[in-house]
């Protein structure tokens, strides 16, 4: 049996994928890690689960022995920009102090331009090109955002990575989507897609109503900047296997 590899990519409705996608596993079969630790483990440790879901790269999904389906979400990078700073904006501060969350404690100081526009506390790495560096190998965001590679190799290494994915689904069309991915890895689909995180949930406490700004030409200036690589990538997504 294939292993069954989620590359989850911050706020692209993977919450709900990985969520249903677990409990078809026993929990001795699923690797706990959900962050960027492939690497810490050996291969050997790794050869021991059937499940693998978390905010990885693709080196270190690369580490993963045996055969494997490899698949991942995409979304629109300019939306998923906003809904990742909306989503941490609307975080409460009681619960950013409990749990000491840099990311929303920074959106919630900032108006959206001045977080674009932000370089330090390891902000541009999950804004700046994010796709691009997944796909790229490791998620290096260096001096004035470079990347791993020259930029004009960026293109290619990404796409060449995206094209040993088994599959890709698309937020834009959620619910075909996350049905037609459960089905190519071997589930049946629940009848009711669920939606693990909705913005503003109101039933969420650790959550408060934000009011989103409206998107100036200075905005969508700096937005352009974050996506240039993101953008094509997801064009080639959408090309490949929409």
């Amino acid at each position: 049996m294939s292993k069954i590899v989620f590359l989850h990519i911050p706020k692209t409705g993977g919450t709900s994928v990985h969520d249903f996608l677990v409990n078809q596993f026993d929990r001795q079969d699923v690797l706990p890690d959900r962050f960027n630790t492939l690497r810490e483990h050996s291969e050997e440790h790794l050869d021991n689960y059937k499940y693998f879901s978390g905010h990885y790269d693709f080196n270190g999904v690369k580490r993963i022995p045996g055969d494997k389906k490899i698949f991942t979400f995409m979304r629109d990078p300019k939306e998923r920009i906003l809904s990742l700073y909306y989503f941490w904006k609307s975080h409460t501060n009681e619960h950013i102090e409990k749990h000491n969350l840099q990311g929303p404690r920074l959106a919630k100081k900032m108006n959206l331009l001045d977080f674009l526009c932000y370089k330090e506390n390891g902000i541009p790495a999950n804004i700046d090109n994010s796709i691009a560096r997944v796909f790229l190998g490791e998620m290096y965001c260096g001096p004035n955002q470079s990347f791993l590679y020259p930029e004009e190799q960026v293109l290619d290494i990404a796409k060449s990575n995206i094209d040993d994915l088994f599959c890709i689904g698309f937020m834009d069309d959620y619910e075909k989507s996350y049905k037609e991915v459960i089905k190519k890895l071997g589930f049946n689909s629940p009848s009711v897609i669920p939606h693990s995180r909705k913005e503003n949930d109101k039933n969420d406490p650790s959550r408060e109503f934000v009011k989103k700004e409206p998107l100036t030409e200075e905005i969508n200036e700096e937005l352009n900047r974050l996506v240039r690589f993101d953008q094509k990538i997801y064009e080639y997504c959408k090309e490949k296997f929409s």
